[in-house]
Parts: C-alpha cells; sequence; structure tokens
C-alpha cells in the first residue's frame, strides 16, 4: 500500500493540474463573456485605476487604445492582460476567448479613457 501511495499523489496532482489548464480558459471565457466592459471602467475610474486592459497576442495588446492616445502612444500605459489569451490557438476555447477577451479589452479601453483625465492612462513606467 505504501509503495502506491506517491503513485496515486501523483496522480492526483496530475489529475489537478490537468483541469487547471482545461477548465480556467473556460471560466475566463465565461467571465469576460458575461462582463460588462462600460461599468467595470466606470467603477475602476472611480477608484482613479487607469490601467488598461489588454490581450496576449504577438505581444501585449490594447485593443481601442491606439485609436484615442494615438499608434504606439498605448504602450506606454499599465495594464492588465486577460489570462489565457494567446496568439497561439491550441482550441476551441482559447479562439472564442481570444475574440471575447478583445473585444471586452477595446469597449473598457475605449470607455476608460474617454473618462480619464486629460485622456491618459496609468504610465507603465513611472518617472
Amino acid at each position: 500500500m505504501r509503495a502506491r501511495l506517491p503513485l496515486v499523489a501523483g496522480t492526483i496532482a496530475l489529475v489537478g493540474v490537468l483541469g487547471y489548464v482545461v477548465g480556467a480558459p473556460r471560466f475566463t471565457l465565461y467571465r469576460y463573456r458575461h462582463a460588462d466592459p462600460v461599468a467595470d471602467a466606470d467603477r475602476a475610474a472611480r477608484r482613479g485605476d487607469f490601467r488598461l486592459v489588454g490581450v496576449q497576442g504577438r505581444g501585449i495588446e490594447l485593443p481601442g487604445a491606439d485609436s484615442i492616445l494615438g499608434e504606439g502612444a498605448a504602450m506606454k500605459c499599465a495594464a492588465r492582460v486577460v489570462p489565457f489569451t494567446s496568439d497561439v490557438i491550441s482550441s476551441d476555447v482559447v479562439r472564442d476567448l481570444n475574440g471575447v477577451a478583445r473585444s471586452y479589452a477595446h469597449a473598457y479601453n475605449v470607455r476608460l479613457l474617454t473618462a480619464a483625465p486629460g485622456r491618459r492612462c496609468t504610465p507603465a513606467f513611472p518617472a
């Protein structure tokens, strides 16, 4: 029995890790699909939190921000990145998450930047 205990514990740990890897993108997709980016941006602005929402692509992308701040200016902004977004589409869930996250981030960033004083974001690298 004792000889099997490490095998059982290892199997349980592996199942837990796989459950996290498979289940977490689904949970994130559900969360962002049912979120209200305008209300979330308004709450953040009231708290004084002007970080943008980013998605992973070939780097961190900040949808909607360049249209307000100017090309490339958004990269100077601090951002919270939606987890499990990627330029590698490993499953239908990840593909759906990328689309939902990009739409959410665009609406959130546009709303936040129009509500921000002087249409400024929180700097990524404070002086």
